[in-house]
């Protein structure tokens, strides 16, 4: 006996539903496109950065050489971070079965949450030692720092709680 349309109905709305999560691969790919390039724009600052200090542009110990350091590596740390956020997406909505090392399994949003808001504390922070750097104890960055603690604490709870209760839920 050949189903009724309302009995196919259904199945049409869940296969639908069903496919629908590989429109996630638009948002892996832009984070992925992302990632790459912070990591070759990083990686052309940091070899322009050794360059002008072995040309003699740069002085080894200049404050904003430094700085530069500092930024390309919290670049490069952010890039992998979206990487990771990238195959976490792709893990958890198209191909649970890739295989990937154990630290970059992701079981639930909630892993990715944590990823991001422990980048988010890194870049807080780089950005407060670039504004302490760059102030050469020049102007006052006490009210910027405690901002910037009250940041870092905040991200530091919801990583804490969400890491100690979260990971016995799936998002």
């Amino acid at each position: 006996m050949k189903p009724t349309r309302q009995e196919e109905s259904p199945k049409l709305l869940a296969r639908m539903m069903g496919s629908t999560r590989y429109a996630i691969l638009l948002a892996v790919f832009g984070i992925f496109v992302g990632s790459v390039s912070l990591l070759i724009s990083s990686t052309f600052e940091m070899i322009i950065a050794v360059w002008e200090t072995l040309a003699g542009s740069r002085d080894v110990g200049d404050v904003e050489l430094r700085i530069v350091l500092i930024e390309v590596v919290d670049t490069v740390l952010v890039a992998t971070v979206l990487y990771m956020i990238a195959i976490g997406l792709y893990q958890l909505f198209v191909d649970s079965s890739i295989s990937l090392p154990s630290w970059l399994q992701t079981r639930s949003l909630n892993d990715l949450e944590l990823r991001l808001a422990g980048m988010s504390v890194t870049v807080v922070a780089v950005i407060f030692v670039t504004v302490a750097l760059e102030s050469h104890g020049n102007t006052n960055i006490l009210g910027f720092g405690l901002a910037t603690a009250a940041i870092i604490v905040a991200l530091s709870l919801f990583i804490y709680i969400e890491g100690k209760h979260g990971s016995h839920e799936d998002h």
